[in-house]
């Protein structure tokens, strides 16, 4: 569930510098935040009362307590209680004396699956699912970490429906693709930080192109969201040295079941024609 928070943040104009580091904390943090003083948060983050108090107005709220209030409450309405995954985890490993590594990364998992299904909007889910389906060619980019999430649904769209291709490399062969971008197709981007710049570039001409543009990152405040028609977020917080892709990869199962749901009858008999050729072959 999309908090109302993220609501506002998504409709609010683009935001200053300031305004964007401050609005990264709070969704960092949207469980814990309404437990601090504006004060508290400024020194947290490095920033003014004043910035803190000026970006709650802009997002609509009448103040810090207005906002405080309607995070509290939607926190309680949410879970029942006013506690993120990751405390409750860390409750249970108190009882049992201690955390090991493998314990440690499930909890790190947990909280990333918890806090992605939590923001889900079904809504944007229903349009992302649609858009694909109904576009001529599905454009399907991501790379380095994120061309295995680009692999998986490439993979299985490619049995539900027509005109898919992957784009995995991050130099000019990715944009010449783009150069055949039309207004009936759509761009379906993977991308978590660190964000790459040529991102820039691609949605730029995607959207010279009239071509529909589908984003899934990590938050609304991402770069690479300025140009989207469709932003879908998901968590990939890591105890080690690079993101984890458990939760995006969920996302993306989930919006390929929502995308099967609505393949033309003409289609529906993708699957099985590709796969009486695949055992024909014997390549599994």
């Amino acid at each position: 569930m999309v908090n109302e928070f993220e609501r506002k943040l998504k409709e609010a104009s683009s935001l200053t510098k300031t305004e964007t580091i401050i609005a990264n904390y709070f969704l960092d943090h949207i469980n814990s935040i309404y437990l601090k003083t504006a004060s508290d948060l400024a020194m947290d983050i490095g920033v003014s009362d004043t910035s803190i108090i000026r970006f709650i107005r802009t997002l609509g709220y009448s103040g810090y307590t207005e906002f405080q209030k309607s995070m509290k409450n939607e926190l309680f309405e949410q879970t029942g209680r006013a506690s993120t995954p990751s405390d409750r985890f860390q409750e249970m490993s108190g009882k049992t004396g201690g955390i090991s590594l493998s314990e440690k990364l499930l909890g790190y998992t947990i909280e990333n699956l918890q806090k992605t299904c939590e923001k889900i909007d079904i809504g944007l889910l229903e349009k992302a699912a649609s858009t694909i389906v109904k576009s001529k060619n599905k454009y399907i980019v991501g790379f380095r970490d994120t061309a295995s999430l680009v692999d998986f649904m490439e993979s299985k769209l490619l049995y539900l429906l027509p005109g898919i291709s992957k784009h995995i490399h991050a130099d000019s062969s990715v944009i010449e693709k783009f150069a055949d971008l039309t207004k009936d197709d759509c761009v379906i981007i993977y991308s978590f930080p660190r964000h790459s710049s040529i991102f820039t570039t691609l949605t730029n001409m995607a959207k010279e192109k009239g071509a529909s543009i589908i984003v899934i990152t990590d938050k609304v405040t991402a770069p690479i969201v300025k140009q989207a028609d469709i932003i879908l977020t998901a968590y990939v917080e890591s105890l080690g040295f690079s993101n984890s892709y458990i939760a995006p990869l969920w996302l993306t199962e989930l919006l390929l079941l929502t995308i099967s749901s609505k393949v033309p009858e003409e289609e529906k008999n993708r699957k099985e024609y590709i796969d009486s050729y695949i055992e024909l072959e014997n390549v599994y």
